[in-house]
């Protein structure tokens, strides 16, 4: 497989209206032909490189690819926002852009990120194409609630000092370890607690808007992540297809990478095209 190594040659920006002294550095390849876009955005601890695999199968299957970074993680990390929120509005801004161009759009989230691009779309007056939405563990469940409860700050949670720290001492115990740890460190402070806590502060409020709001999407979760029969009965949702991977943690494009990357190609992609 020829992989696509060289996405800075691509590297673009956007400026939004409301505030033209940001710049947010997204990338983007565009094959000759193209079948449609696929966005990949990241966030507390993912990166571009924790999806090349699926970036690269998605180019070689002749969809252009963009990813982005959100304010205060990667490429991002010096940018701020006032609020949660704010996302939503950045996150929408490009999507606008670069969505109008084709009537096949397909979007990848993992974790906090799966929970920002739902609450985007879910908000979408222009959303007038196809739009496929594919998530992977996004953050909507009990489980996850629980997860950002013990990252809260101290007294409450270990907060962003304890958690990195917890990080560093699990590298070495899986193959993405070291690098979930990297790209902790390469994030706002500031911002990861801005995000942790408007969540603990708004989950219910969240989760209810993109349980009713009837948005189809597809939810895909490990069997060896916690209590994965809180994920399972995602399913009761008839707008959201659930599907999950045997040997697979939260990291489930990694620790399932060929028979994720498969369902991704067949089932996702080639399904949508």
């Amino acid at each position: 497989m020829h992989l696509v190594d060289n996405f800075s040659q691509k590297r673009k920006v956007l400026i939004l209206d409301s505030d033209k002294k940001k710049k947010f550095t997204y990338f983007l390849n565009e094959p000759i032909s193209s079948k449609g876009i696929c966005f990949f955005i990241h966030g507390i601890g993912d990166s571009s490189t924790t999806f090349s695999k699926l970036i690269n199968t998605a180019y070689l299957e002749e969809y252009s690819t963009l990813y982005y970074d959100l304010p205060g993680f990667g490429i991002n990390k010096n940018i701020k926002i006032k609020e949660f929120k704010d996302n939503f509005e950045i996150l929408s801004s490009l999507i606008y852009l670069h969505s109008q161009s084709t009537k096949n759009n397909c979007f990848v989230g993992h974790s906090m990120v799966g929970l920002i691009l739902l609450l985007t779309l879910v908000n979408q007056d222009f959303i007038t194409n196809k739009f496929n939405i594919l998530t992977i563990e996004p953050s909507i469940t009990p489980v996850d609630l629980d997860f950002f409860r013990h990252i809260q700050e101290p007294p409450i949670g270990i907060g962003y000092d304890g958690f990195v720290e917890n990080s560093k001492s699990h590298i070495g115990q899986s193959i993405y370890s070291k690098e979930y740890y990297d790209n902790l460190t390469n994030s706002s402070d500031l911002t990861f607690k801005k995000c942790v806590k408007d969540i603990n502060d708004n989950f219910f409020v969240y989760q209810s808007l993109i349980f009713q709001s009837k948005m189809p999407f597809i939810y895909t979760y490990g069997q060896r992540s916690l209590n994965p029969n809180f994920r399972e009965n995602i399913k009761q949702h008839s707008n959201i297809e659930v599907k999950s991977f045997h040997m697979a943690k939260h990291w489930v494009h990694i620790d399932a990478e060929k028979e994720f990357c498969d369902f991704f190609t067949n089932d996702f992609l080639n399904n949508n095209s």
